[in-house]
């Protein structure tokens, strides 16, 4: 198994193998599929994830523990400093007539994240039963895809074959920095339950929400909450899953079990700043991962 490194605040992954590799991804030659309201092209996803794995500096992060005692080295044991700038009250209702979107699957495992490549893809916009895009993610699971807009921003979601889905933190109408496609085992799962001290039920939603700031650093003491309610848990470190926390680690992970499947709201509180909720489709006895930020 591959295991994945985070590098510094951001998205850049490298994989921790004999040596630290800078992500690289290999060129995609698929088109996409025309859908209602717009269209997408794959072009190579290399300059989009280089460009992330510099924004996020080049030290990379392997425990709990290390992020711990970088946010005491950088903060004097303050708590850390988010970037909130691109909070907005109203969002825009325009858009270039084409705009990037970024991801890359990963396998979320206890203590660990690891490499998941070659996973099939669809991305809609909104509820349309039309893919703007199908396809494939590449050798180290990431995808970049170029959408046309029409003039106005794309709701663009991501559903997978086995009918669980991934939402953004908002509709896209500008480039953004790549999002976290989690996927997760049967094993996995069980483990995160164990941790969690959650049984989930059979025919219940369930949702990972990972809450970011505006340059995609993990959030540290975040609470989220759903409508309808679900249990809610939360881990205590990096994929460390903990039945007592109150609030995200440093994984930025919130946990929400036994949820009706169907339309459910998703509301995060950092500190003093309520970030931007937004409401997604969660399907049955599937995971659903949602991205949050301000």
């Amino acid at each position: 198994m591959t295991e994945l490194r985070r590098m510094g605040p951001s998205c850049g992954i490298a994989l921790a193998v004999s040596m630290t590799l800078a992500i690289g991804c290999t060129k995609q030659n698929e088109s996409a599929a025309g859908g209602a309201g717009g269209t997408a092209s794959v072009t190579s996803a290399t300059s989009a994830m280089s460009s992330s794995a510099q924004k996020a500096g080049s030290s990379s992060v392997s425990s709990s523990t290390e992020t711990s005692a970088s946010v005491s080295a950088s903060s004097g044991g303050k708590p850390p400093v988010y970037d909130y700038s691109c909070a907005v009250s109203v969002l825009p209702t325009t858009a270039p007539a084409m705009v990037a979107f970024d991801g890359t699957t990963i396998q979320l495992l206890v203590g660990g994240l690891s490499q998941a490549p070659t996973v099939p893809i669809k991305i809609y916009d909104g509820a349309s039963t039309l893919p703007l895009f199908s396809g494939t993610t590449d050798a180290v699971g990431a995808f970049h895809v170029v959408l046309s807009t029409g003039g106005v921003p794309v709701d663009a979601n991501v559903r997978f074959t086995d009918g669980g889905a991934y939402y953004p933190k908002r509709p896209v109408s500008d480039p953004q920095l790549p999002g976290h496609l989690y996927r997760m085992t049967p094993q996995a799962f069980a483990a995160f339950q164990a941790g969690h001290g959650v049984a989930q039920t059979s025919g219940n939603a369930f949702l990972v929400v990972r809450v970011t700031s505006c340059s995609e650093e993990d959030i540290i003491g975040a609470t989220v909450t759903t409508v309808p309610a679900g249990t809610v848990r939360y881990d205590t470190g990096l994929e460390q899953p903990s039945s007592s926390a109150t609030a995200t680690g440093a994984d930025g992970l919130a946990f929400i079990y036994n949820l009706p499947p169907g339309d459910i709201e998703v509301h995060a509180t950092s500190g003093a700043h309520d970030l931007r909720g937004h409401t997604v489709t969660a399907s049955a006895d599937v995971m659903t991962v949602v991205a949050i930020g301000p």
